[in-house]
């Protein structure tokens, strides 16, 4: 009996050790000195205060830049924000054009975090070889307080937009301060596209409904298993793992942006500090590993309140879901991807949210349906949406109109 126990003890120990081990090589990387705050920002937006070459993970074909650019945050408070420039070797001809503008799914909402600190700074991105191969210059903020110093606004809409808008007016400023970067190419000009997944899908959304839209030049925004109704998601997700962990997030961070959210008020006592430990990690493989056990430990729902009741958090999660409508009435021309097999946004919510928006006289959206694709796979190389979101593009680059009405295709 006493050689059991002290087996038993001793693969106690083991398994402590591990997992301790496991949470300290989870904590996210420092970021360098690069993304700290310029001490010269300019009052205007979507300005280049500082850039560098960037070599990794860039593809084959072509020149990777980091930038770091201003933007507007919270309450209307001039920030800055890091991001990405992939620009393709060979200019077409007439020099480089279009610009696509990506959007990132979720990856934590802490510095470490920022994709562009990543070892594969554009992993999600569809087609990517293809946009390379086309000649369009590709931009993908980090968004605020990923990298930079200061809190993210995770999925706080307003936000998201500007920081997406403001990253395509840093392409022209970048190609004013280091003419380098694209060479005889020229700056770029003509028109863009807002590409995103899941956070960034919302954020996609956001941007193309944002009365900024058009200076921007952005004709069209396409979401791949975007976060819309955030109400109707959290509640398709409550109980889940993944569903908790990404409650977790957004329950911090909201705590952080919104004075009147209080995290001991809205989180259940019990879980507060996982739900702390949770969100102060990444959410990327093998990070997220983690944080998924975290959120299994955690005894019922994340919540202590209804967030559909709760005045507070009701009035926070309605103003943070996109409605798809143009704020100046302009017309609205998104793309939405979904995978029916996707659990971590739930496929009818997405739906629901298309059929409203489509009430909408001047919002157009093509829906493309799934039946094999998961929240990840639908991102995944080579994944089956990359023929539809290329199509897509080239349309909305080009000036063709979009369909009179809304249409579903389902693969």
């Amino acid at each position: 009996m006493r050689k059991v126990v002290g087996v038993l003890a001793f693969v106690a120990v083991i398994a402590l050790v591990v997992g301790g081990l496991a949470w300290w090589a989870a904590r996210p990387s420092v970021p360098s000195e690069f993304y700290d705050r310029a001490s010269d920002v300019p009052a205007a937006s979507g300005v280049v205060v500082r850039a560098e070459p960037f070599r990794r993970g860039v593809p084959d074909g072509a020149r990777g830049w980091r930038i770091l650019y201003t933007s507007t945050g919270m309450g209307g408070a001039q920030t800055v924000v890091s991001g990405t420039v992939l620009v393709p070797e060979r200019p077409p001809e007439g020099g480089y054009g279009p610009v696509v503008a990506w959007a990132h799914g979720t990856t934590g909402i802490v510095r470490g975090c920022a994709p562009s600190m990543m070892p594969k700074p554009w992993a999600g991105i569809p087609a990517l070889d293809e946009v390379i191969d086309r000649g369009w210059v590709v931009v993908a903020t980090d968004y605020e307080g990923l990298g930079t110093t200061g809190r993210h606004p995770y999925l706080v809409g307003e936000v998201a937009a500007r920081n997406v808008l403001d990253s395509i007016a840093a392409v022209g400023s970048l190609a004013e301060r280091e003419p380098e970067a694209f060479g005889a190419g020229g700056a770029p000009e003509g028109p863009a596209v807002v590409w995103g997944h899941s956070q960034g899908g919302h954020s996609t959304i956001f941007s193309v409904q944002d009365a900024g839209a058009a200076d921007a030049g952005v004709v069209g925004g396409a979401a791949i298993a975007p976060a819309t109704d955030l109400a109707a998601l959290l509640e398709a997700a409550d109980g889940t793992p993944v569903g908790k962990a990404l409650t977790s997030l957004a329950m911090v961070a909201w705590s952080d942006v919104y004075d009147d959210v209080e995290l001991d008020e809205v989180v259940q006592p019990l879980a507060v500090p996982l739900v702390r430990d949770i969100a102060s990690r990444c959410i990327t493989i093998p990070e997220a590993l983690v944080s998924v056990l975290e959120a299994s430990a955690i005894w019922g729902d994340v919540l202590a309140v209804d967030p559909t009741e709760d005045p507070v958090l009701s009035t926070h999660l309605a103003a943070n879901s996109p409605t798809g409508a143009g704020a100046t009435g302009d017309p609205v021309n998104l793309l939405v991807a979904q995978g029916r097999r996707d659990d971590v946004v739930d496929p009818d919510v997405t739906e629901r949210w298309v059929r409203r928006a489509c009430r909408q006289e001047a919002t157009v959206v093509e829906l493309h349906t799934y039946a094999d694709q998961d929240h990840l796979s639908i991102v995944a190389d080579d994944s089956p949406v990359d023929e539809a979101l290329l199509a897509w593009t080239e349309d909305r680059l080009a000036g063709v109109a979009p369909p009179a009405a809304c249409t579903t295709t389902e693969h």
